[in-house]
């Protein structure tokens, strides 16, 4: 009896039939047993039929309501909305059909109801890939007090929304930017030496001008002093490269570094842009994916946002020709160029370097390669076995490596920075901010 029972540790209905079961096989034997058998039997099923008829006495409807977009590596909140018309106290459970991309099967909310009542609840869900998220039916389980039945009413109600880059980062990156706060996250306060300055117009001489800025053909036309005005330098081209060959879909923490780049680009893109600079966008691979003229139109950081959230890894071998034509043809004059990437190997590095020369011969280059922090985490445990120390050598030999070819690049006069996937935004726009600073 108790192995049965053990079997079904959670049906109330099934250890009540097994019980009035076992009444009745002794009352073969006990004459009154089987009358009692028989009664209770019957009240059983008077209880089910008034069960079924209480919970077909009213409904339970559940609304979802989601935003229109939500963002990758981000909280993002799907509310529940439950009216309950039953006018008794039921148990709910809430089984959603979330998104394949979730990979959740067992989502579940158990909630009680009282009388007429409605209810709000909410889940969060945390896309970590960029794409369309598919939510399927919610299917709600009403329950008596007992728990012997339940009935199922499902909401045919499905929803398909966007995940787009991380808009909440954008946010909290441009608070960062302009409220003097970066110094907190490890920027370090600068010296101005030197301020790029670009003619405004020539103007009357007011005490006080600088006699350096007098122009002295002006003044023999004029026959009075005129000095020339000039303004801080704006609105310089700044390009965003993005990688999308196989190395960037490595996954660090749930999150592809092609999604960190996206992130990252679209974040310090607004910054861009509100700095009066000119952000533009380049993704490639094998050839050119996407080419986005910088600009600072008022729809420019739209424009990023829908080409960035289209962007995918593809597998063959990436090349930094396929950039250098369309940069060198339409940007003016002397740009930033921020690349993202990730140099593995030497072979790799050796095959490209002469690329990034010939655009850091006519642009100021950024190089940014990732810290693989899974080895770097390996590197620093202790090793209590010789298998482990062995694991040990080879990942300080692996970071060690690649520090050694950025080293390289330094000495061929191309900026690069290493950072971990997690501090990339940050780390980046750090630099951007220092190079404006400094007028470079």
């Amino acid at each position: 009896m108790r192995g049965l029972l053990d079997l079904f540790p959670q049906s109330n209905l099934f250890r009540i039939l097994l019980f009035i079961a076992a009444i009745f096989f002794t009352g073969y034997f006990v004459p009154l047993l089987d009358i009692v058998a028989r009664v209770l039997l019957a009240v059983y099923v008077a209880i089910l039929l008034v069960e079924v008829l209480l919970l077909f006495s009213g409904k339970v409807l559940c609304r979802r309501q989601l935003n229109p977009r939500l963002f990758c590596g981000e909280e993002n909140t799907v509310r529940l909305h439950c009216v309950s018309s039953y006018p008794f106290t039921i148990g709910v459970a809430i089984v959603e059909e979330l998104p394949l991309q979730l990979q959740v099967r067992d989502f579940e909310i158990k909630v009680k109801l009282q009388p007429r009542e409605q209810k709000a609840m909410s889940y969060t869900v945390i896309p970590m890939r960029r794409g369309a998220y598919h939510f399927g039916k919610s299917h709600v389980f009403v329950k008596t007090l007992s728990r012997s039945i339940c009935r199922r009413v499902s909401h045919p109600k499905e929803h398909t929304v966007a995940v787009y880059p991380s808009w909440p980062q954008l946010k909290k990156v441009d608070l960062l930017a302009f409220s003097g706060m970066m110094n907190i996250q490890g920027a370090k306060k600068e010296r101005l030496t030197g301020t790029s300055k670009e003619f405004e117009e020539i103007a009357d001489y007011i005490p006080g001008d600088n006699y350096r800025w007098i122009n002295w053909k002006a003044t023999a036309r004029r026959q009075k002093l005129m000095v020339n005005r000039y303004q801080d330098e704006r609105s310089r081209d700044v390009y965003q490269v993005i990688d999308m060959g196989r190395t960037m879909e490595m996954p660090f923490a749930g999150m592809t570094l092609l999604d960190y780049s996206i992130n990252s680009a679209l974040a310090i893109s607004n910054v861009i842009l509100k700095k009066h600079d000119k952000a533009g966008l380049i993704t490639y691979h094998s050839k050119l994916n996407t080419f986005i003229k910088a600009d600072n139109r008022s729809h420019q950081l739209n424009k990023l946002c829908e080409a960035l959230y289209a962007q995918n890894t593809r597998f063959p071998e990436s090349s930094l020709e396929n950039v250098y034509i369309p940069l060198t043809r339409n940007s003016r004059g002397r740009s930033l160029v921020i690349i993202y990437t990730n140099y593995e190997s030497p072979y790799t590095l050796e095959r490209e370097s002469y690329m990034l020369q010939k655009i850091a011969a006519r642009h100021l280059v950024i190089l940014v390669s990732f810290i693989n922090t899974e080895i770097l985490q390996e590197s620093k445990q202790y090793a209590n076995s010789l298998e482990q120390l062995y694991a040990k050598t080879v990942a300080g030999k692996f970071l060690a490596d690649k520090q050694l070819l950025m080293k390289k690049l330094h000495q061929k006069g191309i900026n690069s920075i290493m950072v971990k996937p997690e501090d990339l935004t940050l780390t980046v726009l750090n630099k951007y901010l220092k190079i404006k600073q400094k007028g470079l």
